[in-house]
């Protein structure tokens, strides 16, 4: 199968294909969705071989973001706090597979 990624549950399946192609069924309703192009930036080509260029981009826009929100433009969308909150849970899910059980965050 072409697939990085298949996950199948109790009312369906998803499939993330390696062109990056997302097929859901939900009981034979099948869909797909093909992601967006992503902008190549030149000054990008030392980092390919390590990032698609999709992280690329999402990096980009990230630092536009705290850029904007450092210069006082917008409101930060994260914070400390949010972030500390996220590395738990990724630090988690690991202990979970790592541990192959259910790990109950407090």
């Amino acid at each position: 199968m072409d697939c990085y990624l298949f996950l199948d549950g109790e009312s369906g399946s998803l499939t993330m294909h390696n062109d990056y192609r997302i097929v859901v069924d939900a009981e034979g309703d099948v869909t797909t969705h093909v992601a967006p192009k992503v902008r190549e930036y030149p000054w990008a080509e030392h980092v390919k071989q390590y990032l698609p260029p999709d992280h690329i981009d999402n990096i980009v826009a990230c630092n536009r973001s705290f850029l904007r929100a450092f210069s006082g433009e917008i409101e930060s969308d994260n914070t400390g706090e949010e972030n500390l909150k996220t590395m738990k849970l990724v630090y988690s899910a690991c202990e979970s597979v790592e541990k192959n059980q259910v790990v109950i965050l407090s």
